[in-house]
């Protein structure tokens, strides 16, 4: 079997940005980790950006949840997933959310 065959269809080609939502416990910080790890396996770089205060991905991946990008450790390729916990006083747009993901000067 390839390695490609183990890796789900919607991240074989992946967007730019992938979200995940949907209501509570269903599965959204389990699939986006798994994701992440696959995605850092496939040589990608990841920014997970957590806007739920219940959200525990820093216990998935075992990496403490601050507000600023923190490198995931203990992966296959650790440095190509960073979590980050991004807090707002009032509801934002998503641009704060891409501009996390955006490298400076592109």
């Amino acid at each position: 079997m390839s390695s490609m065959s183990a890796v789900p269809l919607f991240l074989q080609a992946p967007p730019h940005h992938l979200f995940f939502t949907a209501k509570s416990g269903v599965g959204k910080t389990s699939l986006a980790c798994a994701s992440a790890v696959s995605l850092a396996d496939a040589e990608r770089q990841v920014l997970i950006v957590s806007v739920d205060s219940a959200s525990t991905p820093d216990a998935v991946l075992g990496t403490a949840l601050t507000n600023t990008p923190v490198q995931v450790s203990g992966l296959v390729n650790p440095y190509r997933v960073a979590l980050i916990q991004f807090e707002a006083e009032e509801p934002v747009g998503i641009e704060p959310l891409l501009a996390l993901a955006t490298p400076a000067g592109s």
